[in-house]
């Protein structure tokens, strides 16, 4: 088992054909997105929707999210566990707007997104690089970002 220390760095097309070949991608925001689902959401189930609801209340996103995707998670936290997976997945949408709210969350969005411009796809597994990454894009003042 290598680390991602050990690991040849791939070059951006081999990382960006691995992507595409685990699933329909259509830009590297949707990828970068997939991530942040992976890595900081998770598998969704109704204590993990009440955990996130509270953090939205705390965040402020609460207010700005759409009003029939409050009153989704609010039934969700109702419900013994979600055995749909549809549901599973549109629950799990909303779940990665509420963490692209809070500052780790943008940080690994934008840590994917600056890895995968820069040819650093050996950093793609390591959350914890991916967040030391994006909190020093996000550092950069306004006029050295490249990449929104």
């Amino acid at each position: 088992m290598s680390t991602p220390m050990t690991q040849q760095p791939r070059s951006l097309p081999e990382a960006v054909a691995e992507a595409l070949a685990a699933g329909p991608v259509d830009s590297v925001v949707e990828y970068a997105r997939r991530v942040v689902a992976e890595k900081l959401v998770g598998e969704v189930s109704p204590g993990k929707v009440s955990r996130y609801i509270r953090k939205a209340l705390r965040l402020g996103v609460w207010g700005r999210l759409r009003r029939v995707s409050r009153a989704l998670l609010y039934a969700v936290t109702r419900l013994k566990a979600i055995r749909s997976p549809v549901l599973a997945g549109i629950v799990s949408e909303i779940l990665v707007e509420i963490e692209l709210a809070s500052t780790r969350g943008l940080a690994v969005f934008y840590g994917v997104i600056v890895s995968l411009k820069r040819g650093f796809t050996c950093f793609l597994g390591d959350l914890r690089r991916l967040v030391t990454i994006g909190v020093a894009y996000i550092s950069l003042p306004p006029a050295f970002r490249y990449y929104g």
